[in-house]
C-alpha cells in the first residue's frame, strides 16, 4: 500500500502483496528483504502454534501409546506414520528438483547486464524479478497498464455473477 509519495508498506505473510514487490522492486535489497519477512512471517506463526500444541499434544500422544506427535496426527490418514510421511516429502522433493534449474539460464543473464557486474549471480530474492522483467520483454504485457481495463470493483461483481456459474456454485 502507498504510504507516501515514495514509500510503501507491505504486509509479507500477505501473498499478492509480497509477490508484487519480488517481481516489480527494482533494489534487490528491497527484494531479499520481503523475503525474509516473508519467511520469517511463517516461521513465527509456526512456532507460537507449535509451542502452544507442544504441551497438550505430548500429553495426548504418550496416554494414547504413540511413539511421536507425527505418528498420532497420521495415524488416521493415508500415510499412518510419521516416518512414511517425511520419506514421502523427501521422495517428492527429490522428485521435482530437476525443473527448478532450467527457469534460471534465462534469467542469468539479466541481473549481470543490469547491474554491469559480470559476476553477479541469481539469488532466490531475485529470480521473480528478472523473470517478471523477460516478460515484460518478450510479451510486452504490464500488468499494471492492464489495471485500467478491469476495475476491482467492477472486475470482483463480473466474477461474483459468472464464476459461479462454471463451478457449480452457489454464491
Amino acid at each position: 500500500m502507498k504510504t507516501g509519495d515514495d514509500a510503501y508498506t507491505v504486509m509479507a505473510n500477505v501473498t499478492w502483496q509480497y509477490m508484487t514487490v519480488e517481481e516489480n522492486a527494482k533494489s534487490e535489497a528491497t527484494r531479499k528483504e520481503a523475503l525474509r519477512h516473508s519467511r520469517f512471517a511463517g516461521q513465527r506463526y509456526k512456532l507460537l502454534r507449535a509451542q502452544s500444541d507442544a504441551g497438550v499434544a505430548q500429553q495426548d500422544r504418550a496416554a494414547l501409546g504413540y511413539k511421536s506427535w507425527d505418528d498420532y496426527q497420521t495415524e488416521t490418514r493415508m500415510a499412518k506414520t510419521g516416518a512414511n510421511a517425511e520419506k514421502y516429502i523427501n521422495d517428492l522433493t527429490t522428485g521435482i528438483q530437476p525443473s527448478s534449474p532450467p527457469k534460471l539460464p534465462r534469467c542469468k543473464d539479466e541481473k549481470p547486464a543490469e547491474i554491469k557486474d559480470p559476476n553477479a549471480r541469481i539469488g532466490t530474492w531475485d529470480w521473480r524479478y528478472y523473470q517478471n522483467q523477460i516478460n515484460k520483454q518478450k510479451f510486452t504485457v504490464d500488468k499494471e497498464a492492464l489495471r485500467v481495463f478491469f476495475p476491482v470493483p467492477k472486475s470482483a461483481r463480473w466474477h461474483v455473477r459468472h464464476l459461479p456459474k462454471h463451478f457449480w456454485a452457489e454464491v
